[in-house]
């Protein structure tokens, strides 16, 4: 569920909006809450979300449409939810039409909710929204995700004209969640695509490689030249303290345990560091090497990538 305070815009008018009304906008949060928590990708959720609209807002239609498609992930065509039949009206939403056009284009340059009805803007008589579709009140937003292509999203009275009070404040609160939520599904294929290319890196370069946990100075992974840098069987660098590579004392005089804590800090914070280390191999022979340490994206945890060679 949203935190209290996103909530705020309900405590505005509660001389207009009675307790059976607010119980029911906050069902509507909670259930749009809910299927963007347990959506496991994009179309599903949009989907669900459009669907769940029906209810919500006591509609006959409900639809969304990319402007763009997003290539992976996203729905293959635009969608549709209504409580009849109507193949040959469902068709049609998405038919130019200058009014709908208008429409689309206002909302999207102002990023407000577009309502139309008796107590908000007139649909033509001549409009496609009227003449085919059957449309007597509306509403419609355009939404632009901070990452992904934007779309616009609406809902149709048909049976009878509504006259609007919280339903737009409603609906952009669904849009911006939904677009919080693609956004997020779209970074995550991001990171996904990332981690997959840094793994083919990680494994084709001939440097000895650690990847570091700054918070618990643990070794995550490694590749297989550090393995062999510091002596140590295969895979047993994985989850090894960085205690266990560095003597106690650096030949400066310097602590290791403290020093290597504020390189490590450096670096998480975006700071590339380039430096000489003195490090202690599986058979407690010291190496003079050469370190550099950069960040890497997670969002998850703080890492950073050793990249260790030894010096001549």
């Amino acid at each position: 569920m949203l935190p209290l305070a996103t909530h705020a815009w309900l405590m505005n008018d509660l001389d207009t909006i009675l307790p059976s009304e607010a119980e029911s906008i906050l069902a509507a949060i909670e259930t749009v809450d809910a299927i963007i928590e347990d959506g496991e990708g994009i179309a599903p959720m949009l989907h669900d979300a459009v669907a769940s609209f029906l209810d919500i807002f006591g509609c006959d239609r409900a639809f969304l449409s990319f402007f763009i498609p997003i290539s992976r992930g996203a729905p293959s065509g635009p969608i549709v939810y209504s409580r009849a039949k109507e193949a040959e009206i469902l068709e049609s939403v998405f038919d130019e039409d200058p009014f709908i056009d208008g429409v689309i284009a206002t909302a999207r340059d102002t990023m407000q909710v577009f309502a139309a009805g008796p107590n908000a803007h007139a649909i033509p008589p001549n409009s496609l929204a009227a003449t085919k579709q059957g449309v007597r009140s509306m509403m419609l937003t355009v939404v632009q995700p901070r990452l992904g292509p934007a779309w616009f999203m609406g809902v149709h009275d048909c049976k009878r004209a509504r006259s609007f009070t919280y339903e737009p404040r409603l609906f952009a609160r669904f849009g911006a969640r939904m677009a919080d939520a693609v956004t997020r599904f779209v970074y995550l294929e991001h990171l996904d695509h990332g981690e997959a290319r840094h793994r083919a890196l990680f494994r084709s370069t001939s440097e000895a490689l650690l990847i570091i946990d700054v918070g618990t100075q643990r070794i995550v992974d490694s590749n297989a030249h550090a393995a062999r840098l510091f002596g140590w069987p295969p895979g047993q660098l994985l989850g090894a303290e960085l205690r266990q590579l560095n003597p106690e004392m650096q030949p400066d005089g310097q602590r290791s345990d403290l020093r290597i804590t504020e390189l490590l800090a450096e670096a998480g914070a975006g700071v590339a560091r380039a430096y000489e280390w003195t490090h202690r191999m599986a058979d407690d022979e010291l190496a003079r090497c050469g370190v550099n340490l950069v960040a890497l994206p997670n969002p998850e945890r703080l890492l950073v990538r050793a990249s260790i060679r030894v010096l001549p």
